[in-house]
């Protein structure tokens, strides 16, 4: 019995005597990560895994695994099936037409609007000098 204040009045301890400081709990760390090789699916399926542990099963045939486990009561869990994929990095290649020319573009475009100009020229040159045998 518990003595309550400071009284000789005793009260029935029915829980026990527990330390409430000490409340942390413990767990029991004994699961394992192991990686076998088997035969397709129905290697997996077949391979035993031992109470409270997880395998990796790998098919180094094809680009397959599967993650087995059980608890800690030996109960079986539901087996995860996986695809390897290889991921490649994205390279991103500019627009080389659209904000860019190349030289000869650059040369050409050169070439076309002297052309234009020098026909503009010669226009306008004509307008300004009077034909021979105009007005007297």
């Amino acid at each position: 019995m518990a003595q309550y204040n400071n009284n000789n009045y005793t009260y029935p301890n029915y829980f026990g005597n527990y330390n409430l400081g000490n409340t942390m709990p413990t767990f029991n760390s004994t699961s394992q990560l192991t990686i076998v090789n088997v035969k397709g699916e129905e290697g997996a399926m077949n391979y035993p895994v031992a109470a409270g542990n997880t395998v990796l099963l790998m098919d180094f045939d094809s680009n397959q695994f599967w993650l087995k486990s059980t608890a800690q009561n030996g109960s079986p869990m539901p087996m995860r099936y996986f695809s390897f994929v290889e991921n490649t990095p994205k390279v991103e290649t500019p627009d080389t037409n659209s904000q860019f020319v190349t030289k000869k573009e650059l040369d050409d475009l050169k070439a076309y609007l002297g052309n234009q100009f020098q026909g503009i020229k010669t226009q306008l040159n004509n307008i300004r000098k009077p034909e021979n045998g105009g007005d007297k």
